[in-house]
């Protein structure tokens, strides 16, 4: 009869400790997904494998993590949003122009953060742990800039780049959007 229980207690055991699994598991997608919005599930079916997209998030996150963002000062703030008002004006006569100084000064003041800008796709994922709800639109202003430097880009594609690079310097400039 105490054989049956210890196999019993062992089968107890082994479902306790697969449903902790699971449960952990569930815990972990949850918290990438609600950190990364839109990037979590492009990234999954970029990558066409949950296991390996989360682990390429976690990563990002650990990346973002190890960073000293900063808060601006309102004098940054203040500067860097006249500095916008300029890029806008400036769109009226030189669309092409404006979004380039915008993505130039998109790039400025994530550097003055503290962020990392050497390339693109580090950038787009920094942006993408800290501010998800408009990751996916400075991944296509990003792409309309490119188009642009091509001569492939409309005045309607180099309106929508500089209305998403807009999105991301606004929640940039923000006093608390330094993720804790």
């Amino acid at each position: 009869m105490s054989a049956w229980l210890v196999i019993l207690a062992i089968i107890v055991l082994v479902v306790l400790v697969a449903i902790g699994f699971f449960v952990s598991r569930a815990r972990r997608s949850a918290g990438l997904r609600n950190r990364f919005g839109p990037e979590y599930e492009r990234r999954i079916n970029e990558i066409g494998d949950r296991t390996s997209g989360e682990a390429e998030l976690r990563e990002v996150s650990s990346r973002r993590d190890r960073l000293d963002i900063r808060t601006l000062g309102n004098d940054e703030r203040e500067g860097y949003s006249e500095r916008w008002k300029r890029v806008q004006s400036n769109f009226v006569d030189r669309p092409d122009q404006a979004v380039m100084e915008a993505d130039i000064l998109v790039a400025e003041v994530m550097q003055q953060r503290g962020y990392p800008v050497e390339n693109f796709d580090e950038q787009f994922d920094m942006v993408a742990a800290d501010y998800p709800s408009v990751s996916s639109n400075y991944r296509a202003a990003h792409l309309i800039f490119e188009r642009n430097s091509q001569g492939l880009a409309t005045t309607d594609d180099l309106r929508q780049a500089l209305i998403h690079y807009r999105g991301l310097f606004d929640e940039l400039l923000e006093e608390s959007s330094v993720r804790k």
